[in-house]
């Protein structure tokens, strides 16, 4: 009786070796992608701060259209804009506004939900047509 030899498959080596490479790569690439998952998050507090821009300009034209005084417009309510819900990124603190320089401020701050972290903030300045914007930990430098 003739015995036949004929392995196939992977052997154990290799299969370890298969496993590396993955780990590698995923180890690179998933923290990559919570970021721009951040970053994608963070279009809801941008987008926002549009809602709000546009709101505080109507509210101090309708209050004091040759100053623009924004001493009034300092709740999201008293724009015209309702709070997000409870399955939102970011909670808004009310806008700060400085009267001597007409700037106003809005800032949001990250909830946990979807694992965020806790406090880190994106903010924008917005006075005489310009736009400062900044954040902290996963939003410093957001554009």
């Amino acid at each position: 009786m003739k015995k036949f030899n004929n392995r196939s498959g992977f052997t154990l080596l290799e299969v370890i070796i298969v496993l590396i490479i993955i780990g590698v790569l995923a180890s690179l690439a998933i923290p990559r992608l919570l970021a721009s998952l951040e970053t994608a998050r963070a279009q809801e507090a941008l987008e926002m701060f549009v809602s709000v821009k546009r709101g505080m300009e109507q509210c101090s034209a309708m209050d004091q259209p040759a100053f623009h005084d924004f001493d009034d417009c300092t709740s999201l309510a008293g724009i015209g804009i309702s709070a997000p819900g409870t399955d939102a990124h970011f909670s808004y603190n009310p806008p700060r506004v400085t009267a001597s320089t007409r700037i106003y401020n809005i800032t949001a701050v990250r909830n946990t939900l979807d694992g965020g972290t806790d406090g880190d903030t994106i903010w924008m300045d917005f006075a005489s047509g310009t736009v400062t914007r900044g954040g902290t930990s996963a939003f410093a430098g957001i554009q």
